[in-house]
């Protein structure tokens, strides 16, 4: 839409990848994922399902249920003023989630579902210098640089971002005060950190790895949802109780 403060922030959630994934904080990077701190269950990735010895149909189900009375009283079937209502755009983002497992396995070499930790990381790789770090087996080479399918991928959010501001006539350049810039970089430098430790962002856990019924990335959601709600207490709520 224009906003150059959305810009610094990406650009900070990669510094904070980069720095934590092989730079000055990879010693805690690599604490954190060491094979003694990671969590198996049956030789396999811990999920509700079998932590719970259940089927994963009886799980989703239950979640689903639970979900419908919350989701009725947004109104999923009110007609948007402006562009998609947020029930149909939730309805089209689940459509890409799932055709991203497809077409990474068919077009990357092995499936991988949305995220924005992993690719940003390899897009800004291959960009700088030229080989993306990515899964050899999901890689490929072309005028001399090596990228992955999901650092390609990665290209479509900002133009597909561009194309819908200016199809609403909402495209504008927003340049925000210094000191906002300086927080907004701060801000996607803290996260890109904690996305790096955390194994993934809001998009990895939240879309994707909530979908598949994930322990870790209920847990990561969770507390990226709790850490939001203290920082907007922090910068929005309590200064405007000091007024």
């Amino acid at each position: 839409e224009g906003l150059i403060a959305a810009l610094v922030a990406v650009f900070g959630f990669f510094f904070g990848i980069a720095m934590t994934k092989s730079g000055l904080l990879q010693p805690i990077n690599d604490f954190f994922h060491s094979e003694a701190r990671v969590v198996w269950l049956d030789d396999e990735i811990p999920t509700l399902y079998n932590w719970l010895g259940i089927n994963k149909w009886i799980i989703i189900a239950v979640i689903t249920a639970g979900a419908v009375p919350f989701l009725l009283k947004g109104q999923p079937f009110k007609k948007g003023n402006r562009g998609f209502y947020w029930s149909t755009a939730g309805a089209l983002v689940g459509v890409v989630a799932i055709a991203a497992w497809w077409a990474s396995d068919y077009f990357g070499g092995g499936a991988r579902g949305l995220s924005f930790t992993g690719p940003l990381r390899e897009f800004f790789f291959a960009v700088l210098l030229g080989d993306s770090a990515g899964n050899p087996d999901q890689s490929v080479s072309m005028l001399g640089i090596t990228f992955t399918w999901s650092s390609l991928y990665v290209l479509a959010v900002p133009l597909g971002a561009y194309l819908s501001a200016k199809l609403m006539k909402e495209f504008k350049f927003k340049v925000p005060p210094a000191d906002e810039l300086l927080r907004v970089l701060l801000g996607g430098l803290v996260m890109g950190i904690g996305a790096q430790i955390g194994g993934g962002c809001n998009i990895g856990h939240g879309l994707t790895g909530v979908s598949t019924l994930a322990i870790s990335s209920w847990v990561a959601t969770i507390f990226i949802v709790l850490g939001n709600w203290t920082m907007v207490y922090f910068l929005l709520i309590r200064p405007m109780r000091d007024v």
